[in-house]
Order: structure tokens, then C-alpha cells, then sequence
């Protein structure tokens, strides 16, 4: 009953993940609040390791998050976003693929932060299938352990200076009748098929299955990656 008979959503994020339990329910809140609505997380945790229920079963109560289990598997990324997409397209109206390190933000030139639905309702997204948002590394930031305080508050500064920031992550339309992925090849940026553009709606090239170079950091749409954090605009 996760996704209701004769309810759509506008945006529905989907994960895998391993050993993040310090960070589902922050990823889960800060995504909540942009706009989605339905959550669906990969448990790809080890057998007898931590498991995403320990930390967010309430979520996973109220609806809010359906978990896949996956203990253990050898299934990659690609994979699993072709099997949930063939089965959900028409639920969604987007598929936010991103992972647990990995926070979106979204602004016009003023600076103004947008949700989900203000930013995708743009017109000059109307003939993308998928658009590609660029990391932007946040390194360790000099703290060596671990604290309490959330990701965002530990990791404040940006590293521009690395080639890394020129990978992307993407965000694919729901409700399209094609191959998304393909298993084993990348889970950044969708299969060839798929009209792609970048976050400020210019139509893209398949000229590198990772990467939108130089990475768009004009105005910010990106995603922020704190270590191994990307923030993704």
C-alpha cells in the first residue's frame, strides 16, 4: 500500500545504501522539506550489521519511506534504479537519484532557494527527460572524528579546486516508456535514449557517462558533497 492505487507523486527519492544510518533521518528530513514525498532506500547493509529500521522506523510506519531489502546483495546502483523506475514511473512525476552524502539546492540568480516543485515546474525543463546537477566536494573540512552535530553543520566549506566536481547526479521524469539504466554501466547519468540537459535546461551531449563540464556553478543548482558529500545544484 506505499504508493496508493489512485495517488501520484510529484518527487520521489531513491537510494541505495550501506552503513549510513548516522545520516538517514538528516537526509530524510532535509529532502522532506524540498518537496518529497515518498522515499525508497535500498538496504544493502550487511547480514547482522546495522539496518535502516533501526533509526527510521517511523518513517517507514508512517509511509513515508518503503525499504527494500537487499542485505548483502551484489546489485549495483544502475540496477536498481532501472527495477524501481519500470515498476513506479507512473507514480512519480520525478525520481530524485541521489545518495545519502548528497544534498540538493536549488536557486534562481537572486539567490532565493526553490522546492523541488518551483524549480522543476520551470519552463525550460519541458523537453528534459533527465537533468544533471554537478557536485561540489566538501572534503573533511580538517574535523578527524566523528561528532553529533548534523552534516550540513560539521561540513561548511566547499572545495572547488578538484576535477570531481564536474560528476554529476541526476534527477529523471517520471512516466517514460524507455531503458533508464542499464545494469552495470553508470548510475549517473541515464541511458542514451533519455533526453538529458543540465540544471539550467540546456540539452546535453553524451560525451562522458559521469561528468558536465565545466561544472554549472553560475548560479547555484548543485549537489553538496560533504566527505564524500557531494552538494548537488
Amino acid at each position: 500500500n506505499f504508493f496508493k492505487k489512485n495517488n501520484n507523486y510529484f518527487a520521489c527519492f531513491v537510494a541505495m545504501g550501506r552503513q549510513e544510518n548516522k545520516y538517514a533521518r538528516e537526509i530524510i528530513d532535509y529532502y522532506s522539506k524540498l518537496g518529497v514525498e515518498k522515499f525508497i532506500i535500498a538496504d544493502n547493509n550487511l547480514e547482522n550489521t546495522e539496518k535502516f529500521s533501526d533509526v527510521i522506523q517511523d518513517y517507514i510506519d508512517s509511509d513515508l519511506v518503503k525499504i527494500i531489502e537487499l542485505f548483502g546483495s551484489a546489485m549495483g546502483q544502475a540496477e536498481f534504479y532501472q527495477i524501481i523506475y519500470e515498476k513506479y514511473r507512473n507514480k512519480c512525476s520525478w525520481f530524485l537519484l541521489f545518495d545519502f552524502d548528497e544534498f540538493l539546492e536549488v536557486h534562481f540568480e537572486n539567490n532565493q532557494s526553490l522546492t523541488l516543485n518551483e524549480f522543476l515546474t520551470n519552463e525550460i525543463f519541458d523537453k528534459c527527460e533527465a537533468i544533471l546537477f554537478n557536485w561540489l566536494q566538501y572534503g573533511d573540512n580538517e574535523l578527524i572524528y566523528y561528532d553529533n552535530r548534523t552534516l550540513i553543520e560539521r561540513f561548511k566549506e566547499p572545495y572547488y579546486q578538484t576535477r570531481a566536481n564536474s560528476f554529476v547526479k541526476s534527477i529523471l521524469r517520471g512516466g517514460l516508456n524507455k531503458t533508464v539504466f542499464i545494469p552495470r554501466k553508470s548510475s549517473h547519468v541515464p541511458d542514451r535514449g533519455v533526453n538529458i540537459c543540465d540544471s539550467k535546461g540546456r540539452i546535453r551531449e553524451y560525451y562522458n557517462p559521469f561528468n558536465v563540464y565545466p561544472p554549472v556553478f553560475d548560479f547555484w543548482h548543485g549537489i553538496l558533497s560533504r566527505p564524500g558529500i557531494v552538494r548537488i545544484s
